[in-house]
C-alpha cells in the first residue's frame, strides 16, 4: 500500500509539474532568417550574418550584396619578414569569396550596417553576456564572434597592418547570430551550416571572450515585434492545458485502477479466511 501511494504521488504531482517546468524553461526564439554562407561566400559568416540581421530588420538584401560593402584589405604575405596585410579592425582581411580570407570583425560590420539604415547599429563589444541575453529576451537579435562549431583557438598567425599593428589572428574565427537561449544552450542561426544550431552555453560563452567579447546588434527601422517578434520553441498554452488534463486523467485512472485492485486483494483475503 505504501509502495503504490509513494506511486501515485509522482505520477499525479512530480510528472505533471515537470512537464510544466519544462516547456516553460524553452525561451523564445527570435524569427531572424536563416541564410548559410554557402556556396557564394566560403569565408564570408560575417556578411551573412549581419544579412540575417538587416533582413530581420526590414532590409531587402542579399548577402552577396553585403560583402561588396564591406572594406577589403589584403592578405598577408607570410613568405616576408615581417609580414604584413590588412587589420580586421579596419577591413575584411582577403575577400570573402576565397577560400584563403581570413574575416573581419565589428567596426566594419558596423560601417556597412549604417550604410544601410543610418544610426541603427548598437555595438554590444565588450559588454557582459548577460545583457546580451538581456537583449535577446527583448527580441533584439545579435550578432557574435565565436569558433566554427565552438572549436578550441589559439593565435595561429601573426602579422602586422600598414600602420604598424600587430595582427594576432585567432584559427576558426567565425560569427553567428543570437537569437534565443535556455539555461544550459544559447540558439544561433549559424552561418556555416546553415541552420539554427543549439550549443553548449558555458563552452559559447567561454569562445565569445575568447574572441575579445564581440558582439553587435540593430536598432530595427520598422516594428518588428508589432509584427510578432517572437516565436516559441515550446508548445503553447492551449496544448499545455490539454496535455495536462491527459495527466490527469491517466493519473485518475492508475488511481482508480490501484484502488481496485487493493480493494479486490482484501477481498480475496476476507474470502478465504472466511
Amino acid at each position: 500500500m505504501k509502495r503504490i501511494m509513494i506511486y501515485l504521488v509522482i505520477v499525479v504531482i512530480v510528472v505533471p509539474f515537470i512537464y510544466l517546468h519544462t516547456a516553460e524553461a524553452a525561451k523564445k526564439v527570435i524569427p531572424v532568417p536563416i541564410i548559410s554562407q554557402f556556396p557564394q561566400l566560403p569565408t564570408g559568416c560575417e556578411a551573412t550574418a549581419l544579412t540575417m540581421i538587416l533582413q530581420w530588420g526590414g532590409i531587402s538584401v542579399k548577402k552577396q550584396d553585403v560583402a561588396n560593402r564591406l572594406p577589403k584589405g589584403i592578405v598577408p604575405n607570410f613568405t616576408k619578414k615581417p609580414p604584413k596585410g590588412a587589420n580586421p579592425n579596419h577591413a575584411f582581411v582577403g575577400n570573402p569569396y576565397s577560400r584563403s580570407g581570413f574575416g573581419v570583425f565589428e567596426k566594419p560590420i558596423i560601417k556597412v550596417m549604417n550604410s544601410y539604415v543610418p544610426g541603427s547599429s548598437v555595438n554590444l563589444t565588450g559588454s557582459s553576456f548577460t545583457q546580451i541575453e538581456k537583449l535577446v529576451n527583448q527580441g533584439y537579435p545579435v550578432m557574435a564572434w565565436i569558433t566554427i562549431g565552438l572549436k578550441p583557438t589559439y593565435v595561429s598567425r601573426v602579422w602586422y597592418d600598414p600602420y604598424g599593428n600587430k595582427v594576432n589572428w585567432l584559427i576558426h574565427e567565425h560569427a553567428v547570430v543570437i537569437v534565443g537561449y535556455t539555461p544550459s544552450t544559447i540558439i544561433v542561426n549559424d552561418p556555416y551550416t546553415g541552420k539554427r544550431q543549439s550549443y553548449n552555453r558555458d563552452v559559447f560563452i567561454k569562445r565569445w571572450e575568447q574572441m575579445g567579447k564581440r558582439a553587435v546588434t540593430m536598432k530595427p527601422s520598422r516594428s518588428t515585434f508589432s509584427e510578432g517578434g517572437y516565436q516559441t520553441s515550446s508548445t503553447g498554452f492551449l496544448p499545455k492545458v490539454l496535455l495536462l488534463l491527459l495527466f490527469i486523467l491517466i493519473d485518475y485512472w492508475y488511481f482508480t485502477k490501484s484502488f481496485m485492485y487493493l480493494a479486490l486483494q482484501k477481498f480475496s483475503k476476507a474470502s478465504r479466511r472466511s
